[in-house]
């Protein structure tokens, strides 16, 4: 028999200890998040995997906390504070996923299920990510037949493979094999809302991109 997972446990880790997952598509409300922990407080620790060596769930709340942090807040209640002052934040620890894999599909239908039930369908789960970063996470995933279980076939085969409209190139133009882009750097975010809706009108592929 193999050995049965560690039990899940809370430890108390500095907030600039906490790694984020890089990969991770999904969108967060932060102000909502601040918001929420300043009228509550931090009562939904965020879940460490081990197979990511980095946060699986609640890697909204750990930026939220960093910004309040940072804005010169004081510590919500559920934290603690060392004796140097940093902020110590409750993390679950333990029960990690199998391999990396099985904890990014873990990551996606952890969110998923927060949606999913009653009217909702597709299109409102789609909508908590970018579809860009998801696309790519679930291209990873299918390689190893891991994908989530909170879209099914039809769902995923739409996401992956987008069929072709009439406005649009489809793809960005391509020659000899090489990509070819333009980055524009725009005045403001109006700037750039309305340069990316004349250049969708002309049928070209392109995303907003903020640094």
């Amino acid at each position: 028999m193999g050995r049965p997972p560690s039990p899940l446990k809370i430890r108390f880790v500095p907030l600039d200890s906490i790694e984020r997952f890089a990969g991770n598509a999904k969108r967060h409300d932060i102000g909502g998040i601040v918001e929420s922990i300043k009228r509550y407080g931090f009562r939904d620790p965020p879940a460490f995997d081990a197979q990511l060596n980095a946060v699986v769930e609640g890697n909204g709340r750990v930026e939220a906390l960093l910004l309040m942090r940072d804005s010169g807040e004081q510590p919500p209640r559920g934290l603690r504070v060392s004796k140097k002052g940093d902020w110590l934040v409750p993390v679950l620890h333990g029960v990690d996923a199998a391999s990396a894999k099985e904890a990014k599909a873990y990551l996606v239908d952890h969110n998923n299920l927060t949606v999913l039930g009653g009217d909702a369908d597709v299109g409102d789960v789609l909508r908590m990510w970018d579809e860009d970063g998801l696309t790519d996470l679930l291209r990873d995933l299918a390689q190893d037949g891991a994908l989530p279980v909170t879209l099914d076939g039809d769902d995923l085969d739409a996401l992956l493979n987008p069929a072709p409209t009439k406005n649009s190139k489809d793809a960005a133009p391509k020659l000899d094999g090489l990509l070819y882009s333009v980055v524009v750097t725009c005045k403001d975010e109006q700037h750039q809302t309305a340069l990316l809706a004349k250049l969708r009108e002309e049928g070209l592929v392109c995303k907003p991109l903020i640094s």
